[in-house]
């Protein structure tokens, strides 16, 4: 839609959208990839959420909540069968009553932090096994040397 250096970015989704009935007046390409849709000049950012109670949640689109000037967040949607993870950041010009906004893929930190904890949660494990499974002997141990 849009072929500046910055929006032709190939790591970075990125988009700009009018406040007033969001429909988006440039993305790059990454971004129609991240969000699997067609190429098309009617893109609303409302239509990347599988509804519109998600976006509103996402995006503080009523009156009163558009004195925001920064707003990040991370969401996760179904793409093929496979869990994908995107975390979207948006600056709201409010002068010019557009938002300019960037997505990022961030399905394999979340699936390294999903490794993570599921690894300290094993150590907890083992910690608090390994504990208790020596604590009889010591009490033992010293229950002798306290005899001896």
């Amino acid at each position: 839609m849009n072929t500046s250096p910055f929006f032709n970015n190939p790591f970075v989704g990125t988009f700009k959208f009018r406040m007033d009935g969001y429909g988006i007046q440039m993305c790059n390409q990454k971004t129609l990839e991240f969000l699997e849709i067609p190429n098309s000049t009617d893109l609303r950012l409302d239509s990347f959420f599988a509804s519109l109670h998600q976006f509103e949640c996402s995006y503080p689109v009523s009156a009163k909540r558009k004195r925001w000037r920064v707003l990040s967040f991370r969401f996760r949607m179904e793409k093929a069968n496979k869990k994908v993870g995107l975390s979207s950041g948006a600056r709201y010009f409010e002068a010019q009553g557009f938002a300019e906004g960037v997505l990022f893929d961030i399905t394999e930190q979340y699936s390294q932090m999903m490794e993570l904890q599921r690894v300290n949660t094993e150590l907890d494990n083992f910690i608090y096994h390994a504990s208790h499974d020596l604590r009889s002997p010591l009490t033992s141990i010293m229950g002798w040397s306290i005899w001896g």
